[in-house]
């Protein structure tokens, strides 16, 4: 008790480590008891919280077969001691070994402690993380997901906790939209992106960029089907979006929705682009009317109505123009 000191471990280790020597002067009844297996893992996270990782990995590696030994394979503590251990491992960098480790406590876990305890959470969560750090994105995805919900339900939408899994959800989501993109797979990837979108909102200020991408991507992928209720209820998303932004958000949008319709029309979907490239002449007129790139926002329509044999329009706004 004397020697955790919370927020000052330079203080804890020396103590730490005399209680554990005495500790492990005495039979073995102290030295694989309770008091010293508790003060062995409360000096290794002394150790990682001062950035000695190998000290606190050997330590707890060490401490984990007389962990089994005392209290079983299956026991809560047993679970907790491994969890620890598997993140110290990712921290370290060795991915599989930590993964290998939270396997295994994940089940010991859910079944001792339930699978809504916050240690339990924790590991799904940390085995999610550990899953996007090797850029598994499908198995991390479910986990954290799982860890997500599983921390609204214990502290709330807004503690840390929730938002770091929320967050780290969305980005798995973003990056496996992204696969689906490349494999052809259009409809999966609207489905990634569009989840993403509403963690980012509920997430809120400081990600309308990543929101920003996220709803145009989501609009791209179901841009291939253009006449879907789909891809209406996307563009209505999208219109709304760009309603309640402003200033230099209207004009982010706006380079997004012409990015993604040269990518349209290059691809012959001519429909899908020509209501984008509505939008981001709008936005553009509304934020930048003199600018070269409203020009280039008009070109963008006319060239979308010209595939689409709508050549009144396209002419008009095809034809040269000049700006001041």
């Amino acid at each position: 008790s004397i020697a955790y000191r919370p927020g000052q471990p330079e203080v804890g280790i020396p103590l730490m480590t005399n209680a554990l020597h005495r500790l492990e002067g005495h039979d073995d009844a102290f030295l694989n008891g309770p008091l010293a297996l508790g003060a062995r893992r409360e000096l290794a996270m002394m150790y990682r919280n001062t950035g000695k990782l190998g000290e606190a990995i050997g330590l707890m590696e060490d401490n984990l077969p007389l962990t089994i030994r005392t209290y079983g394979r299956t026991n809560a503590f047993t679970g907790i001691h491994m969890r620890d251990l598997a993140g110290m491992r990712r921290m370290a960098g060795r991915l599989d070994e930590s993964v290998e480790l939270y396997l295994e406590a994940i089940p010991i876990l859910r079944h001792t402690l339930t699978t809504n305890h916050p240690h339990t959470i924790q590991a799904i969560n940390d085995l999610g993380g550990a899953y996007a750090q090797s850029e598994d994105w499908q198995a991390a995805i479910p986990l954290l997901r799982e860890a997500t919900n599983g921390w609204w339900r214990q502290l709330g939408e807004e503690h840390s906790n929730t938002r770091h899994a929320m967050s780290h959800l969305a980005e798995s989501l973003h990056q496996v939209g992204h696969q689906h993109e490349e494999e052809a797979q259009w409809l999966e990837a609207a489905d990634r992106f569009g989840e993403a979108f509403e963690l980012l909102r509920i997430l809120g200020r400081g990600r309308r960029g990543e929101a920003i991408h996220l709803s145009v991507s989501q609009a791209g992928a179901l841009g291939r089907q253009a006449g879907s209720e789909a891809y209406r209820n996307a563009l209505a998303q999208l219109n709304a979006l760009a309603d309640s932004l402003a200033g230099e958000g209207r004009r982010h949008l706006a380079g997004e929705t012409a990015t993604l319709c040269h990518r349209l029309l290059a691809s012959g979907h001519d429909e899908g682009a020509e209501p984008l490239a509505r939008l981001s002449l709008r936005l553009r007129r509304r934020t930048m009317p003199g600018d070269w790139r409203t020009f280039n926002a008009e070109c963008l329509v006319g060239r979308a109505l010209l595939g689409l044999d709508e050549y009144a329009e396209s002419e008009r706004l095809l034809e040269p123009v000049s700006y001041t």
